[in-house]
């Protein structure tokens, strides 16, 4: 163990020319820099990267999405492959590199420790588990990445409001992992909210949702708060919300029919359940 920690200690980092990363982009005094996250982004790494850190004053959170690479650490070496997240407190030692001849991409965050909220703290020391849902954690970071690629910001509520969305997943993966539900049930959930995406015009009930997953309203309210950090219900206009987002930035639409296209038949109630999500209305954001 003693000799791992020296070998961790003399790594010299590599980030060789074929490597891509993206860095995103903070809100100055949002929900993100609130909560201590100094660094974050997306990376594509190829043929040449290698990171060591003898002694980090930053908890990392990083998401594997594809591909493969080594985690090196005082106790052991080990693979990290797609949907693995490593959770890796300040302080400790460890090193990660590319296994030749492969690829790898991740979505990543840094924690500052002396900001560090306390649901990282919950984590006494470096864990790798499974959480099959990081694609959608790496989604919301790609969309920020490409608003500002393209100079595209939203307005500061608006912003305000997906940087929270992005806590809110982070301390989900943190903090509910730590009590999954089992696999069949995470299997039941995914099944049950694609399908209610796949037709958010419809006028779902929460008794509808618990009888299409087979469950009680009671068990599914209790699961999702365990994978979701929500309700059903709650869940289910998060999505709403989400796709009557999208739709108004992308297309061309009116927003009686954005709402209708939601589940809502009443376009000032669509209104007051957008601005909440958000903090803008469906007007301000489609004018942008």
């Amino acid at each position: 163990m003693v000799a791992m920690n020296k070998d961790i200690c003399e790594m010299t980092p590599i980030i060789g020319p074929e490597c891509r990363e993206r860095f995103l982009p903070f809100l100055d005094g949002g929900p993100l820099v609130g909560a201590g996250l100094c660094l974050a982004g997306l990376s594509r790494l190829r043929r040449q990267y290698r990171i060591a850190r003898p002694n980090p004053n930053f908890h990392l959170i990083l998401g594997s999405l594809d591909g493969q690479a080594r985690l090196i650490t005082p106790a052991e070496q080990r693979e990290l492959r797609a949907g693995d997240l490593l959770i890796a407190p300040a302080g400790g030692a460890y090193a990660y590199e590319l296994i030749r001849g492969r690829s790898w991409s991740i979505v990543w965050c840094h924690v500052s420790a002396a900001a560090g909220r306390d649901w990282l703290r919950d984590v006494p020391q470096l864990t790798v588990r499974r959480s099959p849902d990081l694609p959608k954690l790496a989604a919301e970071v790609e969309d920020l990445l490409a608003e500002a690629a393209r100079n595209l910001h939203l307005a500061t509520e608006a912003r305000r409001a997906k940087e929270l969305y992005l806590l809110v997943l982070l301390e989900r993966f943190v903090r509910f992992d730590r009590h999954p539900t089992e696999p069949h049930e995470h299997d039941d959930l995914d099944r049950l909210f694609a399908a209610a995406s796949a037709d958010l015009a419809q006028p779902w009930t929460l008794g509808q949702l618990a009888e299409r997953a087979g469950y009680s309203p009671t068990h599914l309210n209790r699961l999702c708060r365990a994978h979701f950090g929500r309700s059903a219900m709650r869940h289910l206009t998060f999505l709403r919300m989400e796709h009557a987002g999208r739709l108004l930035r992308r297309e061309r639409l009116k927003i009686r029919t954005v709402a209708w296209r939601c589940g809502y038949g009443d376009e000032f109630a669509f209104s007051v359940a957008f601005k909440r999500h958000f903090g803008v209305s469906p007007r301000q954001m489609k004018s942008q």
